[in-house]
């Protein structure tokens, strides 16, 4: 893993990111203003100083809230309905942390074109049933070992630790 500041070039101005992590499945990269165009919302959240991971149906690995942007909605839109779905929070406060972006490692080495989102964080206050394709929750001090994006998830977490100003 290694972290560096890189220029993200998508329009007439050069947005700087403030750190990109990079390992052999992946590239992140962190940015405090609005970068590319956002595809998904992450909503890493904490429920009672615990994080809160959700597994989908038949599948053993733990995920924070995420999910799509739809056509037309904002992505503080997207960020309130995927935490809600994933989560059955019901009370929250909700704060945007930056932009991100994520390539992946093709088969032929190089990497693929990025793919931006939204960074939100989610202090949840109250917790409703689970409506949609998440049928458990884990409350967690530490990120869970099996994980669905084991190349992604721990630096989100990590970069969201220390926005909140939270020690490793």
């Amino acid at each position: 893993m290694r972290a560096r500041a890189t220029m993200c070039h998508e329009g007439p101005e050069a947005v700087r990111a403030l750190a990109t992590i990079e390992n052999n499945q992946a590239r992140l990269r962190f940015y405090s203003v609005e970068a590319g165009q956002p595809v998904y919302a992450l909503i890493p959240a904490r429920y009672r100083g615990l994080w809160v991971w959700g597994q989908k149906a038949g599948s053993p690995t733990w995920e924070f809230p995420s999910g799509h942007i739809e056509p037309g909605e904002a992505p503080l839109e997207a960020a309130h309905r995927e935490l809600r779905e994933e989560s059955g929070a019901t009370e929250y406060d909700l704060r945007f942390v930056g932009a991100y972006s994520v390539e992946e490692k093709t088969t032929t080495g190089g990497w693929s074109p990025p793919v931006y989102g939204r960074l939100f964080y989610a202090d949840i206050h109250a917790l409703g049933p689970l409506r949609h394709e998440i049928v458990h929750l884990g409350f967690f001090e530490a990120v869970p070992e099996a994980l669905s994006y084991p190349h992604i998830q721990p630096h989100i977490i990590r970069w969201v630790r220390a926005w909140l100003g939270l020690r490793d």
